[in-house]
This record gives structure tokens, sequence and C-alpha cells, in this order.
């Protein structure tokens, strides 16, 4: 995935990808919500099957990790902190479709066979 050979640019929160289309599958946890960031910034299609809906992320909360210094939960606002991770899988998946609604994203949901995966939400998203 060109978000992780990017790791400079990550760092920084500064992904190229304006007008790119940006794909994603099973970006576990909060990388789902870095690539929904990379879209935001680049006002990118979006394609993202989320995975590891976690309750509780570890995540430092003010200073970031030290290979990820900007990683905290400041800059996911629409998880509210950690306070919708606790709420569970559905909480999270509506809160990174409205965060994108917000921002001026037409939104659509889909699922792929849960055959395939369990993880099986996919939100699509194309700015308008």
């Amino acid at each position: 995935m060109f978000l992780l050979s990017a790791q400079e640019d990550a760092r920084d929160g500064q992904l190229k990808t304006e007008g790119e289309l940006i794909a994603s599958c099973h970006a576990c946890s909060v990388l789902s919500d870095e690539i929904i960031l990379a879209a935001r910034r680049g006002r990118s299609p979006l394609v993202l099957v989320p995975c590891c809906y976690q309750k509780a992320p570890r995540i430092p909360r003010e200073v970031g990790w030290p290979w990820l210094p900007n990683w905290s939960w400041k800059r996911w606002p629409w998880l509210e902190e950690g306070v919708i991770n606790a709420q569970g899988r559905q909480a999270i998946h509506s809160a990174r479709v409205k965060c994108l609604e917000e921002d001026g994203y037409e939104v659509w949901e889909d699922l792929i066979d849960p055959n395939i995966s369990k993880m099986n939400m996919v939100i699509l998203a194309q700015p308008t």
C-alpha cells in the first residue's frame, strides 16, 4: 500500500494524494482513520474496507509514537478520543461515514460476502 511506503509523508501527515483514488482493504484499527485523513486532505475518492474495530486501541493521548509522532486521538476527532471506539464496530463505522459526509463527500455503504471476510463493511466516498 502506498500509504505505508510514503513514511516521511505519513509522518508529516502530508500525503500527496490530490484527486487520486485511495483504496484500502483491511486497514486495521486507526489505520482506516489515517486513510480517511489522506482522502480528505487530497479531496480524493475513497474505497475503504476497515478491519479490526478495536474498542480500546493503544494510542498515546498527547505525544504519539516515536515512529509516528503525529498519531494521537486529536488526529481523528470523529472518534472522540476513543469514546466512539468503546461503543463498538457499528459506532466506529457510523462515525467514519458521518465525518466524510460532513466534509462534503457523497458516501455509499456496502458489504462484501461474509464468507470472504467477517470484516465485510465497505465505505465508498466521492468528494462533491
